[in-house]
């Protein structure tokens, strides 16, 4: 026969008709916040064309020649720096390191830097220079080519400004460009703006996802 007592504590340890409800009403909770956000993704409005990576055959910074195929079946963040710039080049660098830690389990996204100072940036220079950023070989590849055809690239194909000042000047955009995997130009992007590089960052996601 079982006591009273023993009853009443054995009662107690049942969960309660409020606890089976809150915990009904919180897991549904949750589901309805993943399939909102999922929505969300689904709904995200889709990036523009506004362009494609010309054909090019350019210097890595390996001594290798290659040329607009580097882009193929890659989604890509290109960058225009060289690198005896004192101004927005070591900035412009400093968020490709951090985009290449963002993008650690992005197999498909890859960096490009194209020097915009050929003349200085031979593969060795470009291949100690991006040692001091932490590139990663095969992940963050640096380009450098005959000064004609880099300011063709820049200016034609990438739509971006770049001149000279003097002389040793160089005037060059700020922006990252999204390229797309079949080479198509999808997005510019201040460096200068945390919020344009979170986009970025989740931009250049979202095609690799897709």
């Amino acid at each position: 026969m079982v006591s009273k007592n023993t009853t009443h504590m054995t009662d107690r340890k049942q969960p309660t008709f409020r606890w089976y409800l809150g915990a009904i009403l919180a897991g549904g909770l949750v589901v309805t916040v993943a399939l909102i956000l999922a929505d969300i993704g689904r709904n995200r409005p889709s990036l523009p064309e506004l362009g494609s990576v010309p054909p090019f055959t350019l210097i890595a910074e390996t001594s290798d020649t290659v040329d607009q195929s580097l882009f193929d079946g890659k989604i890509s963040v290109v960058d225009f720096v060289f690198t005896s710039c004192a101004g927005i080049c070591p900035m412009m660098s400093g968020r490709m390191a951090w985009m290449q830690e963002e993008f650690d389990d992005q197999p498909s996204i890859q960096l490009v830097s194209i020097s915009v100072d050929p003349e200085t940036d031979t593969p060795e220079v470009l291949r100690e220079y991006g040692k001091r950023y932490g590139a990663r070989p095969g992940r963050w590849t640096f380009l450098t080519g005959p000064k004609p055809l880099i300011y063709d690239i820049t200016r034609q194909g990438f739509h971006l400004g770049l001149d000279t000042e003097g002389e040793n000047a160089i005037i060059h955009s700020q922006k990252f460009v999204l390229v797309d995997a079949r080479g198509a130009i999808r997005g510019y992007y201040d460096s200068d703006s945390t919020d344009a590089m979170d986009n970025l960052r989740d931009d250049a996601i979202m095609l690799a996802r897709k």
